[in-house]
């Protein structure tokens, strides 16, 4: 199997409702139990990326506060590590697959799951931050996209 096959036969294994939005990169929103995150994984030749991001952009008051909370939050994980880009904070892990073929189940599930199970852990203090509500997913999304296409839920996973 190549990379994306790999991909897709475990996400849909785990019944996990996705979209290829290119050759190599897929998205989809997940319902933590504290909020809403969007997700997505690329697929690069040495690497398989993934990323939990905040489903509302940070506003521009609150971005050095964001910054401050995932500069300390970072220093205590020991895998994977949060990001700030503009007005946008998502939670990145990777696998590298350099020289190789193939990824374990075991694999996927720490760089997949722990990631989802950080992010949705920190979504509480980061709505605090910035005053909003990550249970609510912005006007953006489509909810006919969002309910038949993308979401996932956390107690699907457990």
């Amino acid at each position: 199997m190549n990379k994306r096959e790999i991909i897709d036969s475990y996400l849909t294994r785990n019944e996990f409702k996705y979209e290829w939005s290119d050759e190599n990169s897929l998205a989809f929103i997940f319902e933590g139990k504290n909020g809403c995150m969007r997700c997505g994984l690329q697929i690069d030749k040495e690497f398989f990326v993934f990323f939990s991001g905040y489903i509302h952009s940070i506003p521009k008051a609150k971005i050095l506060k964001v910054i401050k909370f995932i500069n300390k939050e970072n220093c205590k994980i020991l895998f994977g590590n949060f990001v700030v880009e503009e007005d946008e904070v998502y939670y990145k892990t990777y696998v590298d697959t350099s020289g190789r073929d193939n990824v374990s189940d075991e694999e996927l599930v720490n760089f997949i799951y722990i990631n989802i199970e950080i992010m949705d852990l920190h979504l509480p203090n980061i709505d605090k931050i910035t005053g909003r509500n990550s249970k609510d997913i912005p006007f953006q999304y489509d909810a006919f996209e969002v309910d038949t296409m993308w979401k996932n839920k956390m107690e699907d996973l457990e």
